[in-house]
């Protein structure tokens, strides 16, 4: 705890506090359709078989679409998580 009375983390940071939605299910035929579509973007954007792509992202569904996306283009992921800190 700080001195104002909020949590913070070990580096001193505050914490926040997010309220999240129940979660929602997907079906596999609903993950192959949004990681085919944001594959085919990935595509229309420059990216080809082999490629490293970089994921900047919280731990949260999106990441795992994308990452999905990327293997469907034959593609590497190359992860980077944005809770390690300015200085990682």
């Amino acid at each position: 705890m700080g001195k104002d009375g909020k949590a913070k983390r070990i580096d001193g940071r505050s914490l926040k506090k997010y309220r999240l939605s129940d979660y929602k299910w997907l079906t596999y035929g609903q993950i192959d359709t949004i990681t085919t579509s944001i594959a085919k973007g990935l595509v229309a954007n420059g990216a080809a078989f082999g490629d490293k792509i970089l994921i900047l992202s919280e731990t949260r569904v999106e990441w795992f679409l994308c990452a999905q996306a990327i293997a469907k283009l034959g593609g590497t992921v190359v992860t980077l998580f944005s809770n390690l800190g300015i200085n990682s």
